[in-house]
């Protein structure tokens, strides 16, 4: 019996080891992979947005076709060099992790300043897949965001 119980603690001891974060700090880890995503997208940060996306990454907006890639989103994203994110909120209203996926729905929320100079705001909802690529390190599969019937 005392064999078992050593082997036991032999096995939690190298799951403690294996650098796996538990549920609530992979679930912390993705609620503050969001918050550096909407911090990016606040300054319009066009190559370092793209950058948190994984290779085959998608960015889809309300039913437009997904842009793929980090490099095609950085392209997309530098169409909207003449545009000023004055403000933006993105808010998980639920968050969930299973094994190096994520998965996050919430809202959002932005008001932005066109060429034109006119102001102004865009809500809706919006869908994160994130995938874990390294201890710590969550990278975008797929951000989509949609918008109710008859929002700008």
């Amino acid at each position: 019996m005392i064999g078992k119980v050593r082997w036991c603690g032999a096995l939690l001891a190298v799951a403690a080891c294996t650098g796996t974060p538990s549920h609530e700090a992979a679930e912390s880890e993705v609620t503050a992979a969001l918050a550096a995503y909407n911090e990016l997208v606040l300054a319009m940060a066009g190559d370092r947005i793209a950058d948190t996306y994984t290779a085959d990454g998608e960015m889809q907006d309300a039913g437009q076709p997904a842009i793929i890639g980090p490099e095609a989103i950085k392209s997309h994203l530098a169409s909207f060099a003449d545009f000023k994110v004055l403000a933006n909120r993105l808010t998980a209203d639920s968050t969930t992790v299973d094994a190096d996926t994520a998965s996050q729905r919430g809202t959002y929320w932005q008001r932005v300043r066109l060429p034109s100079g006119e102001t102004v705001e865009v809500q809706g909802l919006f869908e994160a897949v994130w995938l874990r690529t390294a201890p710590g390190q969550w990278k975008l599969r797929r951000m989509a965001t949609m918008r109710p019937a008859g929002a700008p």
